[in-house]
């Protein structure tokens, strides 16, 4: 697990919701948080979509 997933947990905001506020697809997210993708490649648009909705900055998701 990364970032997005400690951000999402705090947030209180399911998996499938965060898809659907970001209209990122939910495989992609998943794997994401699951480490199957690798977050350091992430497009800037998709960090801050996902930013804006677990109030965090972008860099701070993808930071070790």
């Amino acid at each position: 697990m990364n970032k997005i997933n400690e951000y999402r947990k705090n947030a209180g905001i399911s998996l499938k919701d965060l898809s659907q506020q970001t209209n990122i697809n939910y495989n992609t997210l998943r794997a994401y948080e699951y480490g199957y993708r690798d977050i350091n490649k992430m497009q800037l648009i998709t960090a801050v979509k996902l930013s804006n909705i677990l109030g965090c900055n972008p860099q701070d998701l993808i930071s070790k």
